[in-house]
Formats: C-alpha cells, structure tokens, sequence
C-alpha cells in the first residue's frame, strides 16, 4: 500500500511489463486509496482504544481526588504510561518502514509521511480523551487544577510536533473547563462560609496570566513552569523519539 499507487505511475514499470493503465488508472489508485484509508482506520482505532483506557482509568478510577489533593509535585503514572504506549508505536512504525523500505530502490517509502500521519491521529484521539474524562469531574481544588494544568501541558508539550488544530482545541477547551469547574467550587465556598457566619476563603483568581491558553495566577504559574521543567529534563531521552521530526519520513 505504500508503493503500489506510486509504481502505478512509474513509466519503467508499465513498459517492462506492457501495461496500459490510462483507462484503469484512476480507479485502481481510488480503490488502493481507499484500502489505505480503511486499514489506517482499524489501525489507529485500535491504538487509540488502549490509549483512551490507560487515560480515562488513570483520571477516574485511579484514586486521584481532584477536588482534596494538596499542590501537584509529579504528573500522575497514567500521562507516563500512555506516552510509553505512544513510544512504543513509534517504534513500531519506523520498524514497519525500515522493513517496507530496506534498499535504495524502495526510497520512495521513507518519503511517506507515515509517523506523521499515525501521530496526529493518536495526538488528537489523546487529547479528546484527556477532555473527555476531564468534563466527568465536576470539583477541583486549587491542587487539582493544577495537577490537571500540568499533566495538560506536559502531554501538548511532548506532542508538540504531532498537535493538530484539533488536538490544541481539545486542550484548550479542558483548559477552560477546568477554571470554570475550579471558580464555581470557590463560589460555593464563599456562599456557604457567608451563610455560617464564617471569613471567606481567599480567592485566588486576581492578577491571573495567560500563557497557552491558560490563566493562572503568577504563584501558580511558578509552581506549574517549574515542576513542567523537571518533568522534561528527567523524561527528555525516555521521549526523544517525538522530537525528532528531520525529514517527511519522520
């Protein structure tokens, strides 16, 4: 499938075997697209299946309380688990093309933007999923939001050269969930210390900053940029393989 529609046009081809393709062309190319198209399809749904689990168990049922926990000091293990998950199909991947493509005269396969292709799909299949779970939770405290934050950012961020406009949408509409979900649980705190006769509780929403798509306040941004940078620094070789993007292959 990757070679086929291209040794279709290879003039060589056609005259050492004497075949004349005008009439035939346009339909054998349409229906091995659509094979293509089919077999990517199952393809990708069945990685995105195994990602969607590891993602929606490690949000909801891995005994995280996002609306209790205290300020986040690490990404929980299922952001690591389901980027392994992605490493590992990436090595899969290139192992598919160095063996489709082993030789000079199939180069023409190492110009498939294969990776590429399957990376996107997971990456926004991926943040779909993160969004998803995300919306099932209605309470967060500020460590929670920010634990959210963090796991949010450091995925984007890893996937950077894979984000489709619809992986950065995803991602900023969780953004915007979970401020909102954070400020109304705030505003249910201040009515009912009002009704008890109690002093409000701090409400840290002033002076926020927007950096991505995401407002926090300047404290906050400290915490979360600081604890992003320890993350990448310890997994930068464990993830390498998403930053390199050297060629239309890759």
């Amino acid at each position: 499938l990757f070679v086929v529609p291209d040794l279709l046009h290879c003039k060589a081809i056609r005259h050492s075997f004497k075949l004349d393709l005008v009439d035939e062309l346009p339909q054998m190319e349409k229906m091995l697209r659509r094979l293509d198209e089919m077999i990517f399809s199952y393809y990708i749904r069945d990685k995105a299946m195994q990602l969607s689990s590891i993602v929606n168990h490690g949000v909801l049922m891995g005994g995280f309380s996002w609306s209790t926990t205290e300020l986040p000091k690490d990404t929980q293990p299922y952001v690591s688990e389901a980027l392994l998950y992605m490493v590992f199909t990436h090595a899969e991947i290139m192992d598919l093309i160095a063996e489709v493509g082993a030789g000079e005269e199939h180069h023409m396969v190492k110009q498939q933007p294969l990776t590429k292709r399957v990376f996107q799909a997971l990456a926004e299949n991926l943040a779909q999923d993160m969004l998803e779970s995300i919306r099932a939770i209605d309470s967060f405290s500020v460590g929670g939001m920010l634990q959210c934050i963090l796991e949010s950012l450091f995925i984007s961020q890893t996937l950077q050269v894979y984000m489709t406009p619809g992986a950065k949408e995803c991602f900023r509409l969780l953004y915007g969930y979970v401020r909102s979900a954070f400020e109304r649980k705030q505003e249910r705190a201040k009515k009912a210390a009002v009704q008890q006769g109690r002093p409000p509780p701090p409400q840290p929403t002033d002076n926020l900053r927007e950096e991505n798509g995401v407002f926090l306040s300047p404290q906050h941004w400290d915490i979360v940029n600081k604890l992003l940078r320890e993350c990448t620094r310890r997994t930068q070789i464990q993830f390498r393989c998403f930053q390199q993007s050297s060629g239309p292959g890759v």
